[in-house]
């Protein structure tokens, strides 16, 4: 069982857009190393998940839609993210 993943990525209180959804191995909301890992790649700075903020779809933490709260430690490049504010 996978999540597929939507991260909300700020820097220092400022939203900074999401990323396109991504499945990430494992159904564990907590296990947020393969969150992370995906995001430092993608985005080029380290990351932290801060929260869950949203889960559907899934058993009581596990599996399913996730929206995480993310905070970069830099400033990503703008082409990866979607600056849209988003809606729950």
């Amino acid at each position: 069982m996978n999540r597929t993943v939507q991260a909300l990525v700020g820097r220092a209180g400022e939203y900074l857009g999401a990323p396109p959804p991504f499945d990430v191995p494992g159904p564990w909301w907590s296990n947020v190393e393969p969150v992370t890992a995906h995001l430092d790649q993608l985005l080029g700075v380290p990351t932290a998940v801060l929260r869950l903020v949203h889960a559907t779809n899934g058993d009581t933490g596990r599996g399913g839609a996730v929206v995480y709260h993310v905070e970069a430690f830099g400033r990503p490049p703008a082409s990866v993210l979607d600056p849209s504010p988003r809606r729950l």
